[in-house]
């Protein structure tokens, strides 16, 4: 996720850089600085999933149509998993159990921020 993608969703929902500021627990100068970035951290963009209440996928640009989560076999055997925003090709070479530890990286990853926003909804 981009700087700029960040500060079009907020723009797009119409929320302030100072809501997500506190959100985070930073300053808004941070926020702003996020924004000039090419590049958000992979833990930054987790917690603003959950402040825009948007599925990670999302923020990450994979495609809403890939049922595979980015898991692509990219001969008989060899598996990887797709960048966000390239071609299947151009995907990254994992062996089995690196793509076995990653999955379930990111099913824990999913599980957790379920529960945040069901406790975000719950305090509405």
């Amino acid at each position: 996720m981009s700087g700029s993608d960040l500060n079009k969703l907020l723009e797009e929902k119409k929320l302030q850089k100072i809501e997500l500021a506190k959100f985070l627990g930073e300053s808004k100068q941070y926020v702003n600085s996020l924004i000039k970035r090419s590049d958000i951290k992979l833990e930054i963009v987790k917690k603003i999933a959950v402040f825009l209440k948007m599925p990670l996928n999302d923020l990450l640009n994979l495609p809403k149509n890939d049922k595979n989560h980015g898991i692509v076999e990219e001969e008989p055997g060899t598996y990887g998993i797709t960048k966000p925003g390239t071609l299947k090709n151009e995907s990254l070479k994992l062996d089995n159990e690196k793509l076995k530890s990653r999955i379930m990286e990111l099913l824990e990853e999913n599980r957790t921020m379920r529960i945040q926003i069901n406790n975000l909804n719950k305090k509405k």
